[in-house]
């Protein structure tokens, strides 16, 4: 069975600029996060970086009030500049992998396989690079089954480049149009 820890019933919090990712663990979770970060560890230099895993930056103990509070933290996997407008939690199975109502009610949405298909989704990815991403794939799998590690996923965010244009226009006109009538109110 899958560690405790990997599954989504852990709170993530996000940092201010968007740039770090951090997990709650329980203290059960500590010792199975501890020895996978050694072998992680090995895996990222050995691949010289070269994997979709999640970056880990190491595993903190926060305590308040002789409260413990264990934390994994993370590099964010979307860009901290550009917005993801739709995200995909995939794992190439159609059993159960539908995201429930009350997610699909969030702001962004975590969508899964039977999502994808629906919304007849597609990724369009030149064939350099779609080689080098089916090679570390394959060795990310491969490297998480020798960790008994069988229960992952990918993570897809989708920036759409014009939405994004367009969002950001509107904030640009938001912030002169607010600018101006702050100047002026000021004034005698």
């Amino acid at each position: 069975s899958p560690p405790r820890w990997a599954g989504s019933g852990h709170r993530l919090l996000l940092s201010a600029d968007r740039t770090l990712v951090l997990k709650e663990l329980s203290s059960e979770d500590v010792a199975d996060v501890h020895g996978l970060l050694s072998h992680y560890h090995q895996y990222v230099v050995q691949c010289h970086g070269q994997t979709l895993l999640p970056r880990f930056l190491g595993m903190y103990r926060v305590s308040v009030d002789s409260e413990d509070t264990y934390l994994l933290v993370m590099r964010n996997l979307f860009s901290h500049r550009l917005p993801v407008h739709r995200k995909y939690d995939l794992k190439g199975s159609l059993v159960d992998r539908e995201a429930s109502d009350k997610e699909k009610g969030k702001e962004l949405p975590t969508l899964k396989d039977v999502d994808f298909l629906n919304k007849n989704e597609k990724v369009f990815v030149e064939e350099e690079q779609q080689r080098e991403f089916m090679e570390k794939l394959k060795r990310d799998v491969e490297f998480l089954v020798q960790q008994k590690l069988m229960d992952y996923s990918l993570l897809l965010g989708i920036h759409e480049v014009e939405r994004g244009e367009q969002e950001e226009e509107e904030e640009l006109e938001e912030e002169e149009f607010g600018g101006g009538d702050e100047a002026g109110m000021g004034d005698p």
